[in-house]
């Protein structure tokens, strides 16, 4: 016989119910999920799973479907709202459809608004937790390019401001399209982020058929550094002026190196292909890494790269460099002059970087990213390592996930009728 005030499962149309109690002697483990790292939440270790998600009894209230399950002795219910799935212990209260034996009153109201609670208490700790485990930085270029050094070095003190690893993977094609579409359908909870820059995130929307929306499928988290090119060539091209070397690329077919097509580097030599009209044959590789071994090689001529990629190998003395696409010298280099120096003018070129999330992301995911790429980017190790390859940081108020939507927004405007009118189409 029912104790007054005790429970026992009765059918209230909202689900499927079970006619009494499971007995007490019965393993108290009552709980299965495709992975158990879902569990990490419930701050249980000892679980031992004997039924899979879906198999309970289940609540339907506003549109959310709850599920009862056991761990140990406590009762919880199970919510889920995309990723994670919430697990919220209610050590009172069991099934949301009970009724008093006693008073015969159903005890739904009661219930919900425990389950309620539950759930918002939860969901905090969730949010205050993340992250939880390491974090995977795609990098849509060959390991050692510009890119992947802004995101090591980004890295690396972002990690310890999260307190997690932080893992870079370079996942190189078409451009960076490859890439970026890995982080794109990645799992919308900020363990899987996209290193990406103006040709990955702007200019490839013009030239290639993604299967992504450049602009609607990603979260802007954080403008990183910027880059503007110098325009390199081989140490045995014989020209010492970027005067001489227009001369000297119009007597013959040169072999410019690209990181790909439709990369910053590509969209550089065709533009320079425009405004000069030099003879060049592009040659594309996976990032601009493996076209500067070969340009040091020999193998090819000229090169539209990253100020952070040629500069040490100008220093070393490996290759030449004629001029910088920007209006300023850098302050690293003050010897080598500006394209309007060099009788090219307002031939500028920036290369931004940013750093994105799958589209989703939950807007406390992201903040707490921005936070730690601010902090990381004001960070005086990391400054120095990049700004001693040229690179130079962005003001901090253009530092918010808004301020790099906008940007990436309005260069999209200006650069993909140029790109479009080239006719320059993705392989």
């Amino acid at each position: 016989m029912n104790r007054p005030g005790s429970f026992q499962y009765s059918d209230c149309g909202a689900g499927r119910m079970y006619g009494s109690p499971r007995p007490r002697k019965e393993r108290d483990a009552d709980l299965g999920f495709k992975s158990l790292n879902s569990l990490r939440h419930s701050r249980s270790r000892q679980v031992e799973p004997t039924r899979g998600l879906g198999q309970g009894p289940t609540l339907d209230h506003r549109h959310k479907r709850f599920e009862e399950a056991c761990i140990h002795p406590k009762k919880i219910y199970l919510l889920k709202i995309q990723n994670p799935i919430f697990i919220c212990c209610l050590a009172t209260y069991g099934y949301g459809c009970k009724r008093d034996v006693a008073s015969g009153e159903p005890t739904m109201r009661k219930s919900l608004a425990a389950a309620m609670i539950a759930i918002s208490l939860c969901s905090s700790a969730i949010a205050a937790e993340y992250p939880v485990h390491g974090i995977t930085f795609i990098v849509p270029f060959a390991a050692g390019g510009p890119t992947d050094t802004v995101a090591r070095a980004i890295a690396g003190s972002m990690s310890k401001s999260l307190n997690q690893p932080i893992i870079i993977e370079n996942v190189a094609g078409a451009g960076g399209s490859v890439g970026v579409g890995r982080a794109v359908h990645a799992s919308p909870d900020g363990y899987t982020l996209s290193v990406g820059n103006w040709s990955t995130h702007v200019i490839n929307g013009a030239m290639y058929t993604l299967r992504y929306d450049l602009l609607n499928d990603l979260e802007p988290i954080a403008r990183l550094p910027s880059a503007h090119q110098l325009i390199v060539a081989r140490k045995g091209v014989a020209a010492n002026t970027l005067s001489e070397l227009v001369a000297w690329m119009k007597g013959r077919t040169t072999l410019v190196g690209t990181a790909g097509v439709g990369s910053a580097s590509h969209i550089g030599a065709v533009l320079f292909q425009s405004e000069t009209g030099a003879r060049i044959t592009p040659v594309h590789y996976r990032g601009t890494a493996p076209a500067m071994i070969d340009l040091i090689g020999g193998q090819i001529d000229v090169m539209f790269d990253q100020a952070a990629n040629s500069l040490p190998q100008v220093r070393d003395g490996a290759i030449k460099a004629y001029a910088v696409t920007s209006a300023a010298r850098l302050q690293t280099a003050p010897d080598i002059p500006t394209v309007d120096e060099a009788g090219l003018p307002h031939f500028y070129v920036e290369v931004w970087h940013g750093l994105w999330a799958p589209k989703g992301t939950p807007p406390h995911v992201v903040a707490k990213l921005n936070a730690a790429a601010s902090e990381a980017l004001g960070d005086p190790l990391v400054r120095d390592r990049l700004t001693v390859l040229g690179l130079s940081f962005p003001d901090p108020a253009d530092g918010s996930p808004a301020a790099l939507g906008a940007l990436q927004k309005s260069e999209i405007a200006k650069w993909w009728p140029i790109v479009k009118s080239a006719d320059i189409k993705g392989e």
